[in-house]
Parts: C-alpha cells; sequence; structure tokens
C-alpha cells in the first residue's frame, strides 16, 4: 500500500517533519558536538606535537650557540689581557658557521630567525672591532652580552611556550645554567691581567653575585644529590663563594690573586660539562615529549572516532526500534482504515456474520507505549467492525421491517383499488363518481410509492418473467402512471418491443420521469415524448418539458448520481425519483441522462434521454407484419407495477389521414366537455366519437356496433359509452343458470348475429389477427381511471376495423348464453358467425329462456342522462324475471342473495390458493397474471398481483 504523498512544508515548521527527521535531528545535534570538541582537542594534541617536534629540533642548535659565545669570550679575554688573538678569532668564525648550519630549524620562525641573525651580524663586529684595535674590557662584555642575549632568546621562547611540565622545569633549570656560565664568562673579561680598578672590582663581585644566584636557581643549596651534574654545579656554588670572599678581602690597592684567574678557568671547563649535560639532557625530554603528544593525538583521535562510530550505532538502534513500531503502526492502520474495514464491512453487508472475518492485528508486540498504543488501534478496529456488524444487522432489520411492510401497503392499496373499481362500475352519481376518481388517484399513487420504498431499502422487486412488450405499449402505460395524463403528447415511435425482464422497470423509469417532468413545468405546457433508433441497434427514448431547468452543476450533480447508482443519505427523501431510477437503471444496464431542451440557461426545461441497450430489445417485426397485441392480462399487470393511472385511449389513426388528437376531438366535437373540481372531464350527452373515428378508404363512415349488434355511443373523451345490455352477459348480481354441454358441431359464438364485415382495401397486407382488442367492444368508462389496463385498450393502426349490421336481438336466433358467458369472451372471435352453415340452431336448454329474458333486460332505452353524461339508472329495472330455482322452488320475498357459510368459502379459497402456490414453485417457467376461472386475478406470495 502506497503511503500518502507529503505535502510541501516549510523546513522551519519542525512540527511537520516526519518521525525520522525527527530522531535524527535528535541525535545528530549531541553527535555533532562531540565530534567538533573532539576535533578541537584532536586539534590542539596535534599542535603541540608539531611544537614540540620544532623544540626538538631547535634545542639541537643549543650546542652551537654556546660554542659561539664561548668563542666570543675567549677573544674577549685575548682582547683585554692582550695577547694573541688570532686563534679566538678562528674559533668564533667557526663557531658561526656552525650556528648557521644549525640556525635553519629557525627559519619558519621570521622573529627567531631575526634574532638569530643579528648575533651573527654582532659578532661579525666583535671580530671585526678586535682586530682593529685594543678594546676596553668593559666595551667588550658588553658587545658580547648583547650577543648572547640574541641568541639565548631564541631558545628561551621555545623553553617558556612548551605547556609540559617537564620541559618547563628542565627549561627553566637550562635558562639558568645558562644565565650562571654568561656571569662566569663576564667574569673572565673583566678579570684581564688581574690589575683592576676599584669600579672594574665592583663589577667582578657583582657578577659573581649573579652567577651564584644563577646556581642556586639551577641547584638550591638544600638539595643533595649524588649525580654528577650536581656535584659539578656544587663545586661551582664553592668557586663562586669563595672568590666572592676573596675579590672582598683584597685591598683595592694590592693587585687580585692569580688563584682567581685559575679559579675561572676551572669554572668555565666545568660548565662546559654541565651545560653539555643539560642540553643533552632538555633535548631528550623535549623529544620524548614530542613523541608522546604526537601518541596522545592519535589515541584521542581514535578514541573520538570510536565514540562517534558507537554513538551512531547506538542511535541507530534505539532510533529503528522507535521509528520502525510506529512505522508498522501507521502502515497496519491505514490498510485497516482504507482496505481492511471498508472490505470486511461489505463482507458483513452480504450477510457473513463477525465471527467468521480474520481481523489482523498490528505487528507491534511490545508492552511499553507503542505496543499499548498498537493494542489500542485493534480494540478500536474490532469496536469499529463490530459497530459495523449491529449497523448492518439493523439496517438488514430495518430493511426487512421496511420491505414488509411495503408489501402489506402494497397488498392493502390493490385490495382498495379493487374495492374503489367496484364502487365506480356500481356508482350513479357524478359527484361520487368524481371522488371515487380521486381516491383511485390516491390509491394509485400510494402503490407506486410503495414500489419505490421497496426499491429504498435495497430489495428488488418479485415479479415473474413476464412476456415481451411493444415498446409503444409500454410508453402508453407509462403516461398511464402519473396524473396530469392530458398533458402528455406522444411523438415519433418506431416499432420495438422490449423484452419481459425488463418491460415492467421501463414503464416505471418513463413513469418516474413524466411524473418529474409535468409536476416543474407550467400547467399549460405539454410533456412530449419521443422515441428513436440509434445505430448500434439501442433505442433512444427523450423526455421532453419546457418548464423550471436546472443550473449546470445541478445537471452535473444529478447525471453523476444517475450513473453511480446514487449514495442512500438525508437528500434521498427528497429526491427519490431520481434515486429510484438510478438503481432501476443500473440493474439493467439502461443510461439515463438530462439536459437542457433548449439553449436558455433559464426555464428552458430538461430533457430526460433513456438510452435502451439492444439486449432489452427483442427483434422487431417486419414492416409487413402488424406486433402482437399484449394479452389483456399483461398489460394490466404493468398498470399495476408502475402506472397510478390508466392511459386515457386513443382513437385508431385512418389509413391515409393524420389521427387527431384529443384536442382536436375537443374542438371537433358538438360541444366542448367541462372539466369537474378535480380536474376530469364531465360526459355530455350527444357527444359521440365519430370526428375522431377513421374514415374507410371509400369514404363510407365507420360504424361500431356492439357484439350483439346494439350500436354503442361514445363520449367526447374518445372512450365508448356503456350501453345496458349491449354486452349480453348477466349485471352483478344476477342469477346464473347452469349450463347444459354443449354439442361439438357448433361453436358458442354462433349464437350470436353474424355481422356485416367492412374491412380496408389493402391488397398487399395480410390481415392481422383476430385480437379481442383489435375490434370495438363496450367499454366500462370507470376503466379510462382505473389503474389497471382493462378490455376498453384502443386499437392500434394496422388492425382490422369492422362493422356490423344493426339487426335487433330478437331476430337472432336462439342461442345458449349461459355457455357463452362461460366460455372466456378472449378466446372467442366477436367476429365469426353465429351459426353453423346450415343456419339452423344446434342445441337449446330449459334455462335459456330466462337468459333472453335477461337479455332483453339489458336492452331498455336509457331515458335519463345526468349533466356528467353518464346514464341514470332506475333500480330494479333490470332485474331478470323469474328465480333460479325451478318452478316448485319456493318463493323469496326480498332482494338478498342465499346465505353461504363462510367458513367454507374460506376454506376452500385456502386450499385454492394452497394448490396455486404449489404449482408455482413446481412450475419450471415463473409467470404473472395467472387467473381463476373468473378472470380474477389471484395475488402471488409477496402479496403482489
Amino acid at each position: 500500500m502506497k503511503h500518502d504523498a507529503h505535502t510541501a512544508t516549510s523546513w522551519w515548521s519542525i512540527g511537520e517533519w516526519r518521525l525520522g527527521w525527527k530522531v535524527v535531528a535528535v541525535l545528530a545535534v549531541p553527535m555533532l558536538i562531540a565530534v567538533v570538541l573532539g576535533a578541537f582537542r584532536i586539534q590542539a594534541e596535534l599542535a603541540e606535537a608539531s611544537r614540540l617536534s620544532s623544540s626538538s629540533e631547535r634545542v639541537l642548535a643549543v650546542p652551537a650557540a654556546l660554542h659561539l659565545e664561548e668563542a666570543l669570550y675567549d677573544l674577549a679575554v685575548a682582547s683585554s689581557a692582550g695577547t694573541e688573538t688570532t686563534t679566538a678569532t678562528t674559533a668564533v668564525n667557526d663557531s658561526m658557521q656552525e650556528l648557521v648550519t644549525a640556525g635553519r630549524s629557525f627559519q619558519a620562525d621570521d622573529v627567531l630567525n631575526d634574532k638569530v641573525t643579528q648575533a651573527l651580524e654582532d659578532s661579525t663586529s666583535i671580530v671585526d672591532e678586535v682586530a682593529a684595535g685594543a678594546v676596553a674590557p668593559a666595551r667588550l662584555v658588553t658587545l658580547v652580552n648583547e650577543v648572547s642575549t640574541n641568541i639565548s632568546s631564541a631558545f628561551t621562547d621555545v623553553i617558556n611556550t612548551s605547556q609540559r611540565p617537564i620541559l618547563r622545569q628542565r627549561g627553566g633549570e637550562f635558562s639558568s645554567l645558562w644565565e650562571a656560565r654568561r656571569a662566569l664568562s663576564d667574569q673572565r673579561v673583566l678579570f684581564g691581567s688581574g690589575r683592576l680598578d676599584q669600579q672594574t672590582r665592583t663589577a667582578l663581585a657583582t657578577t659573581a653575585g649573579i652567577e651564584l644566584a644563577a646556581l642556586d636557581k639551577v641547584l638550591p643549596p638544600d638539595e643533595s644529590d649524588s649525580s654528577p651534574t650536581t656535584v659539578a654545579i656544587s663545586a661551582l656554588r664553592t668557586s663562586a663563594q669563595s672568590r666572592i670572599a676573596e675579590i672582598g678581602a683584597t685591598s683595592s690597592s694590592s693587585p687580585l690573586s692569580s688563584q682567581i684567574d685559575i679559579g675561572l678557568q676551572t669554572s668555565s671547563d666545568q660548565y662546559d660539562d654541565v651545560t653539555d649535560a643539560a642540553v643533552e639532557q632538555f633535548g631528550a625530554s623535549v623529544t620524548a615529549e614530542s613523541n608522546t603528544a604526537r601518541t596522545a593525538a592519535l589515541r584521542d583521535t581514535a578514541l573520538v572516532l570510536g565514540a562517534v562510530l558507537a554513538a551512531l550505532v547506538i542511535a541507530l538502534i534505539i532510533s529503528r526500534s522507535l521509528v520502525d513500531p510506529i512505522r508498522r503502526l501507521r502502515f497496519a492502520a491505514l490498510q485497516a482504515s482504507r482496505r481492511g474495514l471498508p472490505e470486511a464491512i461489505e463482507r458483513i453487508r452480504s450477510g457473513e456474520k463477525i465471527s467468521d472475518l480474520e481481523i489482523p492485528r498490528v505487528p507491534v508486540h511490545t508492552h511499553e507505549e507503542i505496543g499499548q498504543l498498537a493494542r489500542a488501534v485493534d480494540d478500536m478496529h474490532g469496536q469499529a467492525i463490530s459497530l459495523a456488524g449491529e449497523q448492518a444487522t439493523l439496517r438488514r432489520q430495518v430493511n426487512d421491517m421496511f420491505e414488509t411492510l411495503s408489501r402489506r401497503n402494497k397488498s392493502l392499496v390493490e385490495q382498495q383499488l379493487g374495492l374503489i373499481e367496484q364502487l365506480e362500475q356500481d356508482e350513479d352519481d357524478p359527484k361520487r363518481l368524481e371522488n371515487l376518481f380521486r381516491l383511485d388517484h390516491i390509491a394509485a399513487r400510494m402503490r407506486r410509492n410503495g414500489e419505490n420504498l421497496l426499491i429504498l431499502s435495497g430489495t428488488e422487486s418479485r415479479r415473474g418473467r413476464t412476456a415481451p412488450i411493444q415498446l409503444a405499449d409500454a410508453l402508453r402505460a407509462s403516461v398511464s402512471g402519473v396524473e396530469d395524463y392530458l398533458r402528455v403528447g406522444l411523438g415519433q415511435m418506431p416499432s420495438a418491443v422490449i423484452s419481459g425482464q425488463a418491460s415492467a422497470d421501463v414503464v416505471h423509469i418513463v413513469a418516474e420521469l413524466l411524473d418529474n417532468a409535468l409536476r416543474y413545468s407550467p400547467p399549460e405546457s405539454t410533456v412530449t415524448i419521443n422515441a428513436a433508433r440509434t445505430n448500434d441497434s439501442s433505442m433512444l427514448v427523450e423526455v421532453a418539458d419546457l418548464g423550471l431547468g436546472m443550473s449546470t452543476a445541478d445537471l452535473v450533480d444529478a447525471n453523476g448520481r444517475l450513473a453511480s447508482g446514487g449514495e442512500m443519505t438525508p437528500d434521498t427523501a427528497r429526491h427519490m425519483g431520481l434515486f429510484v431510477i438510478s438503481r432501476i437503471s443500473l440493474r439493467h444496464n439502461i443510461s439515463v441522462r438530462l439536459r437542457p431542451t433548449g439553449n436558455a440557461p433559464d426555464r428552458a426545461g430538461i430533457t430526460a434521454s433513456i438510452l435502451l441497450p439492444a439486449a432489452l430489445l427483442e427483434a422487431h417485426p417486419s414492416d409487413t407484419a402488424t406486433a402482437p397485441h399484449p394479452s389483456p392480462a399483461h398489460l394490466g399487470a404493468l398498470a399495476r407495477n408502475a402506472a397510478p393511472v390508466q392511459v386515457p385511449p386513443v382513437s385508431p389513426p385512418p389509413v391515409r389521414a393524420p389521427e387527431p388528437t384529443v384536442a382536436e376531438a375537443y374542438s371537433m366535437g358538438a360541444q366542448a366537455p367541462t372539466m369537474s373540481a378535480a380536474g376530469l372531464p364531465q360526459r355530455q350527452p350527444g357527444n359521440t366519437v365519430r370526428a375522431v373515428l377513421p374514415t374507410p378508404v371509400d369514404g363510407a363512415p365507420t360504424s361500431v356496433t356492439s357484439q350483439l349488434g346494439a350500436p354503442t355511443s361514445v363520449e367526447s373523451i374518445g372512450l365508448p359509452r356503456r350501453t345496458p345490455g349491449a354486452s349480453g352477459a348477466p349485471g352483478i348480481g344476477d342469477p346464473v343458470a347452469a349450463a347444459p354441454t354443449p354439442e361439438p358441431s357448433a361453436s358458442p359464438a354462433e349464437r350470436f348475429v353474424a355481422p356485416t364485415e367492412t374491412v380496408s382495401p389493402e391488397p398487399s397486407a395480410e390481415p392481422a389477427p383476430r385480437h379481442r382488442l383489435s375490434s370495438p367492444t363496450p367499454t366500462n368508462t370507470a376503466a379510462f381511471f382505473s389503474s389497471r389496463a382493462r378490455d376498453g385498450f384502443p386499437p392500434r393502426s394496422g388492425t382490422r376495423t369492422t362493422e356490423f349490421s344493426d339487426q335487433p336481438v330478437a331476430a337472432a336466433p336462439a342461442a345458449s348464453p349461459i355457455y357463452a358467458r362461460m366460455v372466456s369472451e378472449w378466446l372467442v372471435d366477436p367476429t365469426a358467425g353465429t351459426t353453423s352453415a346450415t343456419g339452423e340452431v344446434v342445441w337449446t336448454t330449459e334455462a335459456d329462456q330466462g337468459w333472453l329474458a335477461a337479455r332483453a333486460s339489458f336492452e331498455l332505452p336509457v331515458t335519463r342522462i345526468a349533466d356528467s353524461g353518464l346514464p341514470i339508472r332506475d333500480r330494479g329495472a333490470r332485474l331478470v324475471p323469474g328465480t333460479v330455482g325451478g318452478t316448485n322452488a319456493p318463493v323469496r320475498s326480498g332482494t338478498h342473495r342465499q346465505s353461504t357459510d363462510p367458513e367454507n368459502v374460506r376454506r376452500g379459497w385456502s386450499d385454492y390458493q394452497s394448490g396455486v402456490s404449489r404449482g408455482r414453485r413446481r412450475s419450471t417457467e415463473n409467470t404473472v397474471g395467472s387467473t381463476t376461472p373468473s378472470g380474477a386475478n389471484v395475488r402471488n406470495d409477496e402479496g403482489e398481483q
């Protein structure tokens, strides 16, 4: 798993540093300080070693400087004594050359090099001055002291700058010894030939005192040692003390004793030995200290480097023990939050138990703070999964309750709709009928809301496989699903067949889009539906309105939710239609998109495009064949599943002339229909549908008759008016006589009057198959506002239009109305003949007289018509005379039915329901719309019809 990319932050923001950098900073600061201090110490050690090495080289030049100083004193003594100075001058020149050779070590130091050079120049001046003539002893002492001072200062600086205690001690002793020797050399120059004045004697005694003081610095008087150097220094101290005493004892007028001269010479020889030993000892000490300093510098360097490396190793180990657990903790937490927890939640939602899930633990097993934090993260992960499981369980329970309540409400709504439909059929009062229509609309919308609630709960509708349906029929069913259906206009409609698995969902999608378009468009505007086939054999259906538009951001958001299926959010209830459309479209891979209808950004309307993939479309019929009509039961199932209001019947289009719309039918009638308070058209007496019926090619008007030959009037809204007794069937609650067994020689339909058939001339086309929907039959006007499609679905183009004769019913041969009623009218061709080839009646029964009387009672003319156009019935005027029983049956008073044991009826229906359920479970093909022998729909196990 990739880590998050770190955002660019300032290096000065320490709080935003990564943990690794913080640990490096914490360890690097003290390590850097330690390295710097160690480097300083190593540098100091190396510098001390370098100084000691230079000092050892300079110490090697000390004997040459002492030799030059001794040669100069010898020259001064010879000059003051008046003896030959050639040998002394040669010794001075040799000593100068020796010092020049040994003094190369001073060339690195300009100050010391200048002093040595000055001493050599002063020595040359003394030699020249002595060679030029006699020089006073005091003058010689001054010149030689200047040279000696310059030479000794070059070495005393090395001695005094050393930080080594042993070198400082050895250097101090050597400097005091050198000073004592210089004082002895001054005494030799001052003594001369021994004839000294008082001032010279005083200077001689003072110089002897300086020598004695210098010797005391080299070796204190109370210190005793048996070493040769100590013995020699003690002898030099004794000689100096005796000279001071002898000079003081000799009077100023008497010459000094020659023993003083001998003692000075002896002391000079002793100083040579002591000085050589001191120089050798000091040089050895300097060399040893130099080696020691160099060794210490190397040792300190190794120690510092080793300490730094050890500190780095320890720091890395500690930092690794700190950073690695945190890194593992971070990785595990991110993986749990981004992959583990979502996957676990999805598995829990899919029904897997929490006990079957393996919750990964953070791979940190220590007991310190980081380990405790890892255990806390594990606990949080487990609690989150437990909470997700509880939420999933609660959601499933809520969804189950939601689904159960929705299905129960839907079942109740279906029962309510059936009851409302019965009330509509039996109601004569227009005001009450209008209220019943309103109840029908409300109940139908409640049913569709129930379907939406099932989708919101995540439950797919439990529909079986239905038969394919024409695209036009599906769109008509969608139009019937909206309340304001009169504002919907059907445009271009290509021939296409929608597969049964998606037909109901397509109807639901279009109904939701129509409902939304009608709600957000002006009441006077029209919502149009157009369809077209695309290049890839898909079908594009567009629902366009001219109402309120949507902003670009809202359109993008809505299209995104339509494409993704939407999420269950608090706004889902406000956009329930959009959510339902997205869920249904994802189920069948249907693409739904919204776009502006016009170019104006505001109030341009919205066009919804529904792209039905080719997989949902079956092979459409050829141009020469007419697509088969879906069965009424199938259309009724579609209307029940997705449509709250019955689609308005549309008049069949003529062969050549364009079909007039409903509005044109209004304008072509004698009087425009009036609208009720509920927005429903009121029927007016005398209005017919001839203005909207097609005209045959030959110009003869097309008449519409009933199956029994009675003319059927049509309301102004395009619906045929019910004519009492036109169907030839008994009314609700009429007694039904038992039918005898028919003979196979004649069909039941042959007992009706043979109609005269007039067909539009189309020689090149085959006649369309006969179907109940293809012939104009008496229609229940309540079906116009019902939520279920029934017999009165309008015929389509391509079906045959038949003109029946107006013969009276009495002229027809006697028929068997019992058998004709029992046989399903959908299995009978209404245009077929009613007699045999010979024109004779095949068989009759005793009960036929009762049925003929019942049929005659339905032919009573309508005497009163209400303002809304509905006929006003007279109660009891159409009761069948006689009784159900035989002639010997007792006559009952009143109109109540024969009492039946409710328990037997309930038991019979329960057995029937159980048998139907078992048959459905064992059936290899799940069908929808199974009916009872009487044509009533049977509810499935889920409560749907």
